[in-house]
């Protein structure tokens, strides 16, 4: 067979689904015709490498898609036939978009950073927003590598370039630039500009421009959903989150169907902050039950958020243990799906810490705190160090309650390992105590201010351990009852051992 004919061969097979067949076809043109001078064969070795490349990272081989992209470029890459300069320019691309979805970002901008400087000239002929696409790509990378700064001014590079335009490719890239660039300034707190784009990027598109438009559209008004809410406007947060849902609900895109799943989450805390607790507990459940359908990170995320607080409404509600399937569910979710990502499980794991001493008996409650603080392990991140202290807070007031002393000492003494974070757990506990409807609140109270006295004098703090101690002192010294009595005697006790001036 001719050149052409492996050609068309290979595409056909390509078209039924015969990879290996098409693989083979393409490879016989290369090693065939690939030392061929004539420029026509130039063009269809070129051409059958592009084709395989394609067919191997369809395959799901990105890795080696890179390789055959590396032999194209490799070949041809100096060569100044414009359709070999096409080509090559859209194997860099090609090879760049890999490397990113590989994990390779900094990889990626090498290549694009490589395309660029092959632009300055001119770019191909028949491909002539190929600057701008590496310019694109260029801005992600960044974004993916931390270099937000350089990320958003290769984002207003593309605006300045394509701003406005009427070409379908262009506006493609604009549309990703606003949507970006409006993104990352809201992650950075830049509001009114964030806004600025992204109202642009609903004034200027329209979903049925396409599948991409839909997304970026969408994602846009999540986008504004945020903003709003975190410059504390409930209003047109609320006006722009049902925007999103009435408009884009019905569409069967996946990444659209993610960010709808992403924007009914935010719906559901909007139900739950106006004591609308039946409506958010449906759209959590909802929330959990389309994340199943995805590996979308952003949607597992919002999957965890809506897993907590659909454990919390269970938990106001007094349905304890299904708080508990719920976050233990969760867990595993988080492992699976969010590579136990600490943000997340932290979260929950609060929460379980939380729930578990009013579902399980003592022994539960120190088991799940064993748990906690193995899992965190050591960290130096706030919000995680603070759920290792409510596990040893929780573990202590177990104990203590199970009448183990010695273990309860020792669990006291890991607390001090996190005194300030210990410190903000028992005020939030103490300062939550109903002494008109609990029974057993002056045992609770007494409790926690026993220790937290002892962890202010471990601070040095001797001062006001002692005005806690005086306080413990005054309140029980009338008492008449054995947990009473023994209040005041040990916190007498802790304070004779003070050594302070009168």
């Amino acid at each position: 067979m001719s050149c052409e004919e492996l050609i068309a061969a290979g595409d056909a097979a390509v078209q039924e689904g015969r990879t290996r067949d098409a693989l083979a076809r393409f490879d016989e043109v290369v090693e065939r015709f690939g030392d061929d001078p004539d420029p026509e064969m130039r063009q269809g070795v070129a051409y059958a490498l592009g084709q395989k490349a394609a067919v191997v990272r369809s395959s799901g081989d990105r890795e080696g898609s890179l390789v055959v992209r590396d032999e194209l470029i490799e070949r041809f890459g100096d060569d100044s036939d414009e359709y070999l300069r096409a080509v090559v320019s859209r194997a860099l691309d090609m090879k760049a978009r890999s490397l990113i979805q590989l994990g390779r970002p900094a990889d990626a901008l090498q290549v694009r950073e490589f395309e660029l400087a092959r632009y300055v000239l001119a770019e191909p002929e028949n491909r002539p927003f190929a600057r701008v696409a590496a310019v694109v790509g260029r801005a992600a990378a960044l974004s993916d590598l931390g270099r937000l700064d350089e990320s958003l001014a290769a984002w207003g590079e593309v605006l300045a370039c394509v701003g406005g335009a009427t070409d379908a490719e262009a506006r493609k890239h604009e549309a990703a630039a606003l949507n970006s660039r409006g993104s990352m300034l809201r992650a950075r707190g830049e509001y009114p500009q964030a806004l600025a784009d992204l109202e642009m990027l609903q004034e200027r598109f329209s979903r049925d421009e396409g599948p991409l438009f839909a997304r970026w559209l969408a994602q846009g008004l999540l986008e504004q959903v945020l903003v709003w809410h975190e410059m504390g406007m409930p209003e047109p947060a609320a006006a722009a989150l049902e925007r999103l849902i009435s408009e884009f609900e019905s569409d069967d895109a996946p990444q659209v169907v993610n960010v709808v799943t992403r924007a009914l989450y935010y719906r559901g805390k909007s139900c739950q902050e106006r004591g609308e607790r039946d409506a958010a507990g449906e759209l959590y459940d909802a929330v959990l039950a389309r994340a199943r359908e995805t590996t979308d990170q952003a949607v597992w995320e919002a999957a965890a958020l809506a897993a907590e607080d659909k454990a919390l409404l269970l938990a106001q509600g007094g349905a304890f243990d299904d708080a508990l399937a719920v976050l233990e569910r969760a867990e595993a979710d988080v492992a699976e799906h969010l590579n136990d990502d600490a943000r997340y499980l932290t979260r929950l794991l609060w929460v379980k810490l939380s729930v578990v001493p009013a579902a399980r008996g003592g022994e539960d409650v120190v088991r799940v705190a064993d748990e906690v603080v193995e899992r965190l392990g050591e960290s130096e991140e706030p919000s995680t160090r603070l759920t290792i202290a409510l596990a040893l807070v929780q573990k202590f007031l177990a104990l203590g309650m199970l009448g183990r002393p010695s273990e309860s000492s020792a669990a006291a003494e890991a607390a001090h390992e996190y005194p300030e974070e210990a410190l903000q757990v028992l005020d939030g506990q103490i300062s939550s105590i109903d002494h008109d409807t609990d029974p057993s609140s002056g045992a609770n109270f007494a409790t926690r201010q026993m220790l937290r006295a002892s962890i202010l004098i471990a601070l040095d703090r001797d001062e006001e351990g002692a005005e806690v101690l005086d306080s413990l002192i005054e309140e029980f010294a009338d008492a008449d009852d054995p947990a009473g009595l023994e209040i005041v005697k040990q916190a007498r006790i802790a304070r004779a051992d003070l050594d302070l001036d009168e």
